[in-house]
């Protein structure tokens, strides 16, 4: 098997938050799959009050061609067209699961689950900026077309399913 090809990274911090179980890094790298496919690795940590990320007890999620078509159209698209992602049955024992919530002009938020734990993360409108720019080179990248396409593409996707 091919090793895997890491790549950028986008992260972002919640070190403001005042419950410690909210307080967390939301990591999104770069990969390609041991498959070849350009995707994305997920990745929540729970933080300590002074910031410093706890990667050891990170849960990590790694997206199929699918769920990351699915989450560049919720991080792009209108509630109406799709307002949640769940991506289920991953890891080596399938006990890990993703859910992700377009929470209304106040973000995102990000569930990462693993054998009954689970580590949370929110993002703000204009974080969701940034991850949009991220997630669709990454989406180009896998579909082998420009970024324009790529956006034309999944609108035209989503519309067709909808109507």
């Amino acid at each position: 098997m091919p090793e895997q090809v890491y790549g950028e990274t986008l992260k972002f911090f919640a070190d403001w938050q005042k419950h410690e179980k909210k307080r967390s890094c939301l990591n999104f790298q770069k990969v390609v799959s041991r498959s070849g496919v350009p995707t994305l690795n997920i990745e929540i940590a729970p933080l300590e009050k002074d910031g410093t990320a706890r990667w050891e007890q990170k849960m990590t999620i790694q997206l199929s061609l699918k769920e990351l078509t699915q989450l560049t159209a919720l991080v792009l698209l209108s509630k109406k067209y799709i307002d949640n992602l769940d991506a289920r049955y991953h890891g080596g024992h399938r006990n890990k699961g993703l859910s992700v919530f377009d929470n209304g002009k106040s973000g995102m938020i990000f569930l990462i689950s693993e054998a009954g734990q689970t580590l949370e993360h929110g993002i703000d409108q204009y974080q969701r900026l940034e991850l949009a720019v991220f997630i669709v080179q990454q989406l180009s990248a896998a579909l082998k077309i420009s970024y324009a396409c790529t956006v034309v593409t999944l609108k035209s996707l989503y519309l067709i399913d909808t109507h």
